[in-house]
């Protein structure tokens, strides 16, 4: 009787090393160590690590304060608060990349911290530098809260940007009379830093009257805006009033204004005067 032996086939055993002969592996290692490379030149190659921070204004310097409470704004002020927005934390290292500048939250950050800064420009310069160029707001006059006599610089726009006492500005002019004062009864809450706190269009006529009171010798020392709207009131450094309707033409107010000053009240006697009233179609007038 004959027997059969089952035969068995004996496998080869794959080698380990199987896959360095896999062309897709060689593929993804190729891609995976580009992007590695990569990786490692944007964000950690030292070269392109950010070293230098350069801060200016437009001729070279800021100013150092806007009135006595020195809130001015400092070129080491800037350099630490970019210097802190420029370092990434990624994985266990940081980075100060130049690549990974966030340019719109940098500005972000120093326009809310300097309500000073009207505007700012922020460029890389490559390899490893910043150059950040400031403008700052340019004070035209002092905005103050009627009922609490809090006052605020303010610019052309309207903006208030620095607390600022009752006083001149930091060898911005020369005299009292040379400050564009507003005092507002309207506003009764405390506004933040940064705001607009008066209309362009009014800012501009209050300006305006300014310049046409001093055509004819009335020198005005402050600006009111009573809690009535529409109504303007001038104080002048002769001690007298004059109303104005912010509402009407001004333009107008202002010739009729100088016709009764130059026919009817003589520049002597405004000592005496105690307001004119130009808000109605007839101009009214007291002495004291």
């Amino acid at each position: 009787m004959k027997t059969f032996r089952k035969q068995y086939r004996i496998k080869k055993r794959k080698s380990i090393f199987r896959f360095l002969k896999n062309r897709f592996f060689w593929l993804g290692f190729l891609i995976l160590a580009s992007a590695g490379g990569i990786f490692y030149l944007f964000c950690f190659y030292p070269k392109i690590q950010i070293r230098e921070i350069k801060v200016y204004g437009p001729e070279g310097k800021l100013s150092a304060s806007y009135g006595v409470n020195n809130q001015g704004i400092s070129f080491e002020d800037i350099q630490r608060l970019v210097g802190e927005k420029i370092i990434h934390k990624i994985l266990f290292f940081y980075s100060r990349s130049i690549f990974l500048v966030n340019s719109g939250e940098i500005k972000d950050t120093l326009f809310k911290e300097y309500p000073q800064i009207e505007n700012l420009n922020l460029k890389r310069n490559f390899p490893n530098a910043l150059f950040l160029e400031i403008i700052e707001r340019t004070p035209v006059g002092i905005w103050c809260m009627g009922e609490t006599q809090k006052c605020f610089s303010f610019d052309k726009e309207g903006i208030i940007f620095a607390a600022n006492p009752e006083t001149s500005f930091n060898g911005s002019v020369n005299s009292p009379q040379e400050i564009l004062k507003i005092t507002d009864f309207m506003e009764k809450e405390s506004p933040n830093l940064g705001e607009g706190i008066i209309d362009k269009n009014l800012l501009s006529s209050i300006e305006n009257i300014k310049t046409n009171l001093k055509e004819i010798n009335v020198v005005p020392v402050e600006f009111v805006l009573p809690d009535e709207e529409g109504r303007l009131n001038v104080k002048t450094v002769s001690d007298f009033e004059i109303y104005f309707n912010s509402k009407d033409d001004l333009n107008w107010q202002t010739t009729e204004l100088s016709q009764v000053l130059e026919k009817e009240i003589p520049q002597k006697n405004w000592g005496n005067l105690e307001y004119i009233d130009l808000r109605f179609s007839k101009i009214y007038y007291k002495y004291r």
